[in-house]
């Protein structure tokens, strides 16, 4: 591969990675809870039988006491839940930095290893077209192929030129 296309990669899991983030944060994004009606609050301390200055709810004050509690612990609880939240997005996050390391990490090595091969194939290539080179420069009467020929043909006319003489005498 080309250094072109290994930075169109890293680009592309570059694009990977924002658009995991842009989920995850629009995930671990609570809704706010309503906001209370504004004003101040009226309380006005009654007796048994004495009349209400306003329209609304009466409390006990033990009754008072256990929903200020309940509010407080829903304030806690809230808190934790928005921590637990948070703390799940961080490691949802932390995973997918991790694969995505990883398919990097892997992308390098498969890299890597195509350009090894490829460096191989090419002194390989190299190689072959030298010798093809060298073969070809050599003369005709110079390769091996007419020297056997050369050899054959030699040794026959000397049998045959020696079978001759040998009668003719």
């Amino acid at each position: 591969m080309e250094p072109t296309d290994r930075n169109i990669y890293r680009v592309g899991f570059g694009f990977l990675a924002l658009a995991a983030a842009l989920i995850l944060i629009g995930i671990c994004v609570n809704a706010q809870a309503d906001d209370f009606p504004p004003g101040e609050d009226q309380i006005v301390p009654l007796a048994v039988g004495e009349r209400a200055p306003f329209d609304g709810q009466l409390y006990s004050t033990d009754t008072a006491i256990r929903w200020g509690f309940r509010l407080q612990s829903l304030r806690f609880q809230l808190g934790a839940d928005v921590d637990r939240a948070h703390a799940e997005c961080n490691v949802q996050t932390e995973l997918l930095n991790t694969k995505l390391q990883l398919a990097q990490d892997r992308f390098d090595f498969d890299t890597g290893l195509l350009r090894s091969d490829n460096e191989q194939l090419r002194s390989q290539v190299t190689d072959l077209s030298k010798a093809l080179a060298e073969a070809g420069d050599t003369p005709w009467w110079r390769s091996w192929t007419f020297g056997v020929i050369v050899g054959v043909v030699g040794a026959a006319a000397l049998a045959i030129g020696g079978a001759y003489l040998a009668g003719a005498v």
